[in-house]
């Protein structure tokens, strides 16, 4: 039977056209694409990702301005520029509102978008052969924000982190050796930094033991918060299967995520 209630994501759709609807093997995201920013809560949606990827952008230049700094004080300078990839095999952290602001360039840049729909498929393959790696960061992450993690949990995140990164899983907005999101990427990427040769951060390298990072302490807690809610919590998660949930669930996924189940209260006031 078809369900002609309108959706409660505030959409203006009817619930069967918008969360209720069956997702199409051929497109999985073009549904959600047209209903994300449709009615009044979806241009809400579009202006917080407008101003937080306006907030971001002034961020980062200030993160790469600091630790430029700081580098010339020690007499250093930095190894890491745009077309840099070096580091982007890592384990990569965001938060929700670094996700959204990334959905919403995707939206903007159908090239990229299409690009990483084809190589999150590759790179969530390499992490089903160390899922349980997958799940212990993720859970030590959490204790790490709580700051409940004791001396044991932060070697077996170390521990955890080299296990990934020995998977060679590029991210999978890596293009050519270029990140394709490089104006909105993660604080995490934007805030480490080498002084020492690009080649040295690889893993297998001669001198990898030897290089010598600066690492920006970013507050999150500063950043505007989801949907301008004062207590929505910071949250971190792997950016690429972040940005997937809300690409692929959009809105039925946001309001499940910790903290933001308020947002559905939201709507029945507009």
């Amino acid at each position: 039977m078809k369900d002609d209630r309108l959706c409660t994501c505030g959409s203006g759709l009817a619930y069967g056209a918008c969360c209720g609807r069956v997702v199409k093997e051929d497109d999985p995201i073009r549904d959600i694409r047209l209903s994300a920013y449709a009615g009044e809560i979806g241009s809400r949606r579009a202006e917080f990702c407008r101003s937080y990827t306006f907030h971001k952008r002034e961020a980062l230049a200030e993160i790469s301005a600091r630790l430029s700094r700081e580098a010339q004080a020690a007499g250093n300078t930095l190894s890491c520029h745009q077309g840099c990839a070096s580091c982007c095999y890592v384990y990569v952290v965001a938060s929700l509102q670094e996700c959204e602001a990334i959905v919403y360039y995707l939206y903007q840049h159908p090239s990229v978008l299409q690009h990483f729909q084809g190589t999150f498929q590759t790179w969530r393959v390499g992490i089903t052969k160390i899922q349980d790696t997958f799940a212990d960061i993720s859970r030590l992450q959490q204790k790490r924000l709580s700051r409940t993690d004791t001396s044991e949990d932060k070697q077996e995140f170390d521990k955890a982190l080299i296990t990934y990164t020995q998977q060679n899983l590029p991210c999978p907005f890596l293009k050519d050796g270029s990140c394709l999101i490089y104006e909105v990427r993660p604080y995490a990427c934007a805030g480490l930094v080498s002084t020492t040769p690009a080649d040295w951060c690889a893993a297998g390298h001669l001198h990898h033991h030897e290089i010598r990072l600066l690492k920006a302490n970013t507050n999150l807690d500063g950043d505007p918060p989801y949907f301008a809610n004062p207590t929505n919590p910071v949250s971190l998660a792997s950016m690429p299967a972040l940005v997937y949930e809300i690409l692929y669930y959009g809105w039925d996924f946001l309001v499940r995520v910790p903290g933001c189940a308020h947002l559905n209260d939201k709507l029945s006031a507009i």
